[in-house]
């Protein structure tokens, strides 16, 4: 009974590994066809360093525009604090100038 339970168990783990390996060439044959069309040359390096350059200025688009966003939050924010709460007006522009003066200190 234990000799058959082996023999299935070393049968499926023969199975699998036969599996693996079939699978294991054609990931690598895919591979291979991936590469076609991608081999170093100049151009290919050229046309990677204007992907790197775009890739940059977009980010740095988008940080902007979050950092402009954000800052159009913060301002209708004292607007709105300051047309609902009168009275903590300048309680309210000193807290503001204090916390802008504070997070432009390096930590």
């Amino acid at each position: 009974c234990a000799k058959n339970q082996l023999r299935n168990v070393s049968k499926r783990l023969e199975s699998e590994l036969q599996s693996s390996k079939k699978r294991h060439i054609k990931i690598v044959e895919q591979c291979e066809s991936l590469k076609k069309g991608r081999e170093d040359s100049d151009a290919r390096e050229e046309a990677l360093i204007e992907l790197k350059a775009i890739k940059q200025k977009y980010h740095s688009v988008r940080n902007w525009e979050q950092y402009e966003y954000f800052t159009d939050n913060i301002f209708t924010m004292r607007q709105w604090c300051s047309k609902n709460f009168p009275q903590g007006k300048e309680q309210l522009e000193h807290l503001y100038n204090e916390v802008s003066y504070n997070s432009h200190e390096p930590s």
